[in-house]
């Protein structure tokens, strides 16, 4: 790996073109009461903002309990989803296991049974569950897309835009277009007389000054 974005993934754009996402998040429960594997999964799985592509391969690694906070949002965004559990030596810290899922939404009868097994499973004890070590093999599909991926800030940094676009040199082009040179702009005479409407609206401009002289007009 080249370059490495330093930023929470709240703050980063990134396109949908990944074919495998690795999801550890942190083990805890959020400020607002939901649990911090939820916000992950949802933020990066949706499916206008996510990073998977359609029929992506999904790893999530999280405490078996956790499954019931997630069962919701696993049943109705992926498909043929299995769980497996850490075996008994690594098992007992942090009750981890990694569910494997495609990414792709399953049938409405599907996701109604999937979400009662999610749910039985993070309510139940690992007896319920293979180990790793029982994984059946699966396929991480091709990218659909050749185009390299791009990762973007979602939050505008003031400083970096600066840094942007004084060494962007179109917008040096723009601002010599639209920026005068000079603060003192004059104004070509007209090359005929202007009429009264044409005054009114040159005035109204401030592009000439409001002394019209010092004849006096008298009315009988």
């Amino acid at each position: 790996m080249d370059h490495v974005i330093h930023d929470g993934y709240q703050r980063v754009r990134a396109e949908a073109k990944f074919s495998l996402l690795w999801l550890n998040p942190p083990y805890q429960t959020n400020v607002d009461g939901e649990r911090a594997e939820l916000s992950f999964l949802r933020a990066l799985t949706d499916f206008k903002k996510g990073v998977l592509q359609k029929g992506g391969l999904l790893l999530f690694c999280i405490p078996q309990y956790v499954l019931t906070d997630t069962a919701g949002l696993l049943s109705g965004r992926f498909r043929d989803i299995s769980v497996y559990r850490f075996t008994d030596e690594h098992y007992d810290n942090f009750k981890q296991v990694i569910v494997v899922a495609r990414y792709e939404r399953a049938p409405r009868g599907e996701q109604t049974r999937m979400y009662r097994a999610l749910q039985t499973l993070g309510n139940g004890d690992r007896t319920l569950l293979p180990t790793l070590e029982e994984v059946a093999p699966f396929i991480v599909p091709s990218a659909l897309s050749t185009e390299p991926p791009y990762f973007r800030r979602d939050a505008l940094d003031v400083e970096e835009l600066n840094k942007d676009l004084e060494s962007s040199s179109l917008f040096q082009e723009m601002r010599k277009s639209l920026v005068p040179t000079s603060n003192e702009t004059k104004l070509k005479r007209p090359m005929l007389p202007l009429k009264p409407a044409h005054m009114g609206i040159a005035l109204a401009a401030g592009a000439v000054g409001g002394n019209m002289g010092s004849h006096s007009a008298h009315c009988s």
